[in-house]
């Protein structure tokens, strides 16, 4: 999507002048965020307020009032706000600085995809990774401005991303063992 929206505003861009760009990278970063936290947080919640109910011994209902659940909501933002804040800068710095350069404009067009591409899955209830979808939304843009994309940052995400899955999955694993035989106690 990436590569196709930055051919799309190409010509349109370059008419536009950087001071111009500027404010609409603050529009780009703001529904980043927005859809940052509609994709992420909202997992993060869904399983916490289950778990609660779980705790209490109470069944699940089929609608949740999410007013109801505010401190679970609170939690969530404050727990992922802190997350950001650790491991955050280094993902931006591997991804920013050591991927490829991307221009104002190039990070423009990388924002409009990322947003529109959290904004399609969110719609559909597909749970994606907003850093997975960032990342490719910047080689798209990259590859599409003829930019040089450096194959050794590309294969460290790829064999880190492969890392995670099972890493979560043996962690998932033995958490969710353990609470079940605390659980059950």
């Amino acid at each position: 999507m990436a590569y196709v929206i930055t051919k799309l505003l190409k010509k349109f861009l370059a008419k536009v002048q950087n001071k111009i760009i500027s404010k609409f990278q603050v529009a780009g970063m703001c529904a980043m965020s927005f859809m940052h936290g509609a994709q992420d947080g909202q997992k993060f919640i869904g399983i916490l307020i289950i778990y609660n109910y779980i705790l209490k011994g109470l069944s699940v209902p089929e609608n949740i009032i999410p007013m109801e659940h505010i401190h679970i909501i609170l939690f969530t933002a404050v727990v992922m706000f802190i997350g950001v804040s650790i491991g955050g800068q280094k993902i931006v710095e591997n991804i920013g600085n050591n991927m490829t350069n991307l221009n104002n404009k190039q990070a423009l067009c990388s924002d409009i995809a990322t947003s529109a591409t959290l904004l399609i899955a969110s719609l559909n209830g597909i749970p994606v990774s907003t850093t997975h979808v960032k990342t490719v939304s910047i080689i798209g843009v990259g590859k599409s401005e003829k930019n040089s994309v450096s194959k050794k940052s590309v294969i460290q995400i790829i064999e880190t991303w492969a890392l995670t899955f099972p890493v979560c999955l043996i962690l998932s694993f033995a958490i969710a063992k353990f609470l079940i035989n605390f659980i059950a106690v």
